[in-house]
């Protein structure tokens, strides 16, 4: 498979994705690994909050 095709495949992989995602009123909607990402730094971001308390009630 040649470079241009794999890049026709993707387009078109994209384009049924997108919608899919339109028929299903989702457009505007995040995606799931979007979703994780956010939840993901909110955990980080609470633990090194949490660290640093703990960091300077023990110092």
């Amino acid at each position: 498979m040649t470079v241009s095709r794999m890049r026709v495949a993707k387009s078109e992989t994209r384009d049924m994705a997108e919608r899919d995602r339109v028929q299903l009123g989702l457009l505007n909607e995040p995606t799931e690994w979007e979703r994780s990402n956010a939840k993901f730094f909110i955990a980080f971001v609470v633990i090194v909050a949490l660290l640093a308390v703990l960091a300077l009630a023990l110092r």
